[in-house]
């Protein structure tokens, strides 16, 4: 039977993490910490491109040129290279999000007062009465089962962007649950846990791309799990999931994709290398998983479901269709 990540490792996870509803105390003490931003860790413990890339990419993951992160529109290269990747780069959503944060701690003085501010550009309308928000989008599919306690929701306007978000702090560990708009064509939603070396996202968003990803990490040993689906290429299905670590040049990490062109989705390829193989794009050779029944030994306990270490893939085409389905509730 097949773990639901979104369940065993975000949502319970929030839901257990956060306790009861937060008090007037939690909202005094909240003051004299503000939000980390996340960026930097994700890059610390997962891998990062920067490379410029060629065209000659494909959308056959039986061939290497389909992985390969130095061609365009790879699986690799657009998980882990922003500027190959664009809407289908984690680290872009996670920039986002990052400076939403900024957005929000700049207003840290007043969290406590409530009430509306401005600074610059940017009015803050912060709500202290909100003891509990539903996660935009989830609530689709676990009605009542992604209520998060939190402290506080702040409200973010300047120009065209709107920012709802929602957080919770208590002592090393911070809960974010955030909606943006950004115009009538962008919209993303999150929510976060940093709970001492342990980091989670989860992520959707429509912005051109649809994209739906979880991604957690553990800053200590510098493992990682990455999950995503999108409607990238033809807005057809692409998915792909797996981890590993960087540790070391020598630490090993594998993923599973598969998309429309492959049997409709239903043939899944994988991959395994190292961190060094990865970041010098050494040539691999992807495996069919049907043929070769990838058993969970050593790295690939990372893309076998059956494994804890398997953060699993996302249900084929789960991303949002539209700005509607990431809407804000109060």
């Amino acid at each position: 039977m097949r773990k639901m990540f979104l369940f065993s490792a975000v949502v319970l996870a929030l839901l257990s993490a956060c306790g009861t509803q937060s008090t007037a105390t939690d909202n005094s003490n909240s003051t004299t910490a503000t939000l980390e931003a996340f960026t930097d860790d994700v890059k610390e413990c997962t891998p990062y491109l920067s490379n410029s890339f060629s065209s000659g990419g494909s959308n056959d993951l039986s061939q290497w040129a389909a992985w390969n992160p130095n061609l365009t529109g790879t699986v690799l290269g657009k998980l882990f290279n922003p500027s190959n990747g664009q809407d289908e780069c984690f680290y872009k959503h996670i920039a986002i999000l990052d400076s939403h944060i900024g957005m929000a701690n700049e207003f840290s003085n007043y969290w406590a007062q409530g009430g509306e501010h401005t600074i610059n550009t940017v009015t803050a309308t912060i709500d202290n009465s909100v003891s509990s928000v539903a996660v935009p989008y989830l609530k689709l599919y676990y009605p009542g089962l992604v209520d998060v306690a939190v402290d506080r929701e702040i409200t973010l306007v300047s120009g065209s962007l709107t920012v709802h978000m929602a957080f919770r702090i208590s002592g090393s560990r911070q809960i974010i649950v955030e909606q943006y708009t950004d115009g009538t064509t962008l919209s993303g939603v999150y929510y976060t846990e940093r709970d001492g070396d342990i980091l989670r996202v989860w992520h959707a968003s429509v912005r051109g791309s649809k994209v739906q990803f979880a991604w957690d990490a553990d800053l200590a040993d510098k493992t990682f799990r990455v999950t995503e689906c999108t409607d990238w290429s033809d807005d057809l299905n692409w998915e792909v999931m797996g981890g590993g670590s960087v540790s070391s040049d020598n630490a090993e990490m594998a993923f599973i994709a598969r998309n429309y062109q492959n049997d409709n989705s239903n043939d899944e390829y994988y991959v395994q290398t190292t961190f060094y193989g990865l970041i010098h794009w050494a040539t691999l050779t992807p495996l069919l998983a049907d043929a070769t029944h990838p058993d969970g030994l050593g790295v690939l306990a990372y893309i076998d479901e059956d494994m804890l270490q398997c953060i699993d893939f996302l249900p084929e085409n789960e991303y949002p269709t539209s700005l509607s389905d990431l809407a804000w509730s109060d």
